[in-house]
């Protein structure tokens, strides 16, 4: 381990909670940070209350959350496992307002970099955190969810806040295939400019909460040193 943490570098992928942002995603519950006792207060310690959304922020998505079957997986039964793991980093900044991913622009990647392989973690780079709050912002193609579970990754990541484009929100039918096939969720994420589209590893654990549809993480990229 400590070989590993000095041949790479920790970027941070994760939003900074703070009730003057409000995560760019309409939530009905805001994020509160409340205090409870304060050393400014007189108190003898200072602590306080988090008010937390699950799908807020940077967060994971359980098939709990849009599948309704008996056996759907809430956060707290998924393995921590499939939030570790090498990742392919999709750079695809810039793109139309509403711009679903295609197979064909997942296997030009695939061409341009190398085969996504079982296992794998797919991490899609739109630009995003920029302009969090402006909507018709990308996502996947049913299709192109079709194909990353045929290939086997084991979780998807985007930095906007859902994996299906905007325009697609009411049904969501690239989050509904990739949560069927316990493809797991991690959206909201942050600095993937600074993650290269191969070498590099995602870590990011989401809290074990008893049934919850979601779970905000503190989620990581470990680049290789040049």
């Amino acid at each position: 381990m400590e070989d590993l943490l000095k041949n790479y570098t920790v970027v941070d992928l994760s939003r900074l909670l703070a009730e003057e942002d409000d995560g760019g995603f309409p939530v009905d519950v805001p994020f509160g940070h409340i205090i409870r006792r304060h050393m400014k207060l007189g108190d003898p310690y200072t602590s306080y209350t988090l008010l937390l959304h699950e799908h807020h922020y940077t967060h994971s998505d359980s098939p709990a959350h849009l599948i309704f079957r008996k056996d759907a997986l809430s956060i707290h039964e998924l393995p921590l496992e499939s939030y570790i793991g090498r990742c392919c980093v999709f750079h695809m900044v810039g793109l139309p307002d509403n711009y679903k991913v295609s197979i064909r622009d997942i296997k030009a990647w695939e061409e341009k970099n190398r085969k996504i392989t079982d296992g794998d973690i797919a991490v899609f780079h739109f630009g995003h955190p920029l302009l969090y709050t402006k909507p018709n912002y990308p996502g996947l193609s049913v299709e192109a969810a079709d194909y990353l579970v045929e290939k086997k990754v084991k979780l998807v990541g985007t930095d906007a806040p859902a994996v299906d484009a905007y325009d697609s929100l009411e049904e969501c039918p690239a989050h509904k295939r990739l949560l069927a096939n316990n493809v797991f969720l991690v959206e909201g994420l942050t600095n993937l400019d600074k993650v290269p589209s191969t070498g590099a590893y995602f870590i990011g654990l989401p809290l074990k909460i008893k049934d919850g549809s979601g779970s905000p993480l503190r989620a990581i990229a470990l680049v290789k040193k040049t």
